[in-house]
């Protein structure tokens, strides 16, 4: 069953000018949906993203015999892949946090990821979960900087401060995460924008 919440927001996305939103109940439904895109593209890029991994995203596009950008596949050229990534037919990357009224949040450390999120790809999708609502901008932001960032520095075996008391201390030095943050308040022109909101909890 699908919350009210992810209807609720979905209307939202809608309101900022994101067209293409659809709500599903589970995985199995997403990836469905998913194959759907990749019948249309030849490349597909990917971001840094825990839920797109979860999800089976990039095994599921090169399955499908798609040319796949993943910097986190092994044996790539991560430069290479994440320069790529920003041109290819179909971006995909989830959000680090979501206010209830449709905007969306996302921090990098390198920048490819929220590059690619703005301009350059064909079709660019985002994948949005329940676990990355958030009342207002403010609390998005925080959710961001206490518990997306730590939660990556922990999964990439880095320092950062806040990787040991899920604490944001606004760090200056060459183990922050979090040093571009990218806030869509409404959808960019020019572009072709996707929304999946997948009414399950998944990743950071």
């Amino acid at each position: 069953m699908i919350s009210e919440a992810m209807v609720r927001l979905a209307a939202q996305f809608n309101r900022r000018g994101f067209q293409s939103v659809k709500v599903f109940a589970d995985r199995k439904q997403l990836c469905s949906a998913f194959e759907q895109e990749l019948a249309s593209v030849n490349s597909v890029g990917f971001g840094g993203s825990v839920t797109t991994r979860e999800l089976g995203l990039p095994a599921l596009a090169s399955k499908k015999g798609k040319t796949v950008w993943d910097h986190w596949a092994p044996m790539v050229d991560k430069m290479v892949a994440r320069r790529n990534q920003i041109s290819a037919d179909l971006f995909v990357t989830a959000v680090n946090a979501v206010t209830e009224d449709g905007i969306i949040v996302n921090a990098d450390g390198i920048g490819n990821r929220v590059a690619a999120s703005i301009f350059g790809p064909k079709t660019i999708l985002f994948i949005v979960t329940p676990n990355k609502l958030n009342r207002n901008l403010a609390e998005a932001i925080t959710r961001v900087r206490n518990v997306a960032t730590p939660l990556n520095a922990r999964r990439l075996g880095t320092n950062p401060p806040c990787a040991s008391d899920m604490q944001c201390h606004d760090c200056l030095g060459e183990n922050r995460l979090d040093r571009v943050f990218v806030i869509h308040e409404y959808c960019p022109a020019e572009s072709r924008f996707v929304i999946f909101i997948l009414n399950e909890p998944m990743g950071y």
